[in-house]
């Protein structure tokens, strides 16, 4: 299912971290989330070289020290690992509204399944565990639990003990704000998964 189009909301210009970015910071994360190589979890290709000429003057060593700039605040707009060379556009999945449809939040949980850094996989997590929050009635938890049901569990199981990352602390207990069939119990292999690293942005 591929996109046509990228989601940019109104709201970004109310933000004073995004306004407090430069035009190549701006332009870069803006070329990153309409990038036709961007999946439904917000992972794409760390590859600098395709972006070197997205706009005028613009060069590989620019965009990288844009990515750097996105990465470096808290929390970060990008996440980076290099070593498996992918970034993740942290709020991808809730900008986008991924969940809001059921076979979108499929494509999405079977992107999950091929990101290759723990790292990165574990803050796509920690980005579902808010969104069991923000959106427990979206329809595309039911997709997920369909199809990817070990997913599903997983996230059902951190967000049921209120596991998120270590930077924005824990979240309160959750069962009564979701759907009755995340009220499951965590495994024991759960409890034995390292925290994800937290990366919590608004907008």
């Amino acid at each position: 299912m591929a996109r046509e189009y990228a989601r940019l909301m109104v709201k970004i210009w109310d933000d004073p971290d995004w306004l407090n970015l430069t035009g190549d910071e701006q332009t870069s994360y803006a070329a990153l989330i309409s990038s036709q190589d961007l999946d439904y979890a917000g992972i794409l290709p760390y590859l600098p070289s395709r972006y070197a000429h997205i706009c005028r003057k613009m060069t590989e060593r620019k965009f990288i020290a844009a990515l750097g700039a996105l990465e470096a605040i808290t929390p970060p707009f990008v996440v980076i690992d290099r070593e498996t060379a992918e970034i993740l556009v942290r709020t991808y999945i809730r900008h986008d509204e991924v969940l809001r449809i059921p076979n979108v939040a499929k494509a999405m949980a079977k992107a999950v399944g091929k990101i290759r850094s723990p790292r990165l996989r574990a803050v796509v997590i920690d980005e579902l565990v808010g969104l069991t929050i923000e959106a427990p009635d979206a329809k595309g938890w039911r997709g997920i639990e369909d199809g990817y049901p070990d997913l599903y569990a997983e996230v059902a199981a951190r967000a049921s003990l209120g596991v998120r990352g270590t930077l924005t602390g824990t979240l309160p207990r959750t069962d009564a704000l979701l759907p009755s069939t995340f009220n499951i119990r965590p495994s024991s292999s759960d409890s034995e998964a390292p925290s994800p690293r937290a990366y919590r942005r608004a907008s």
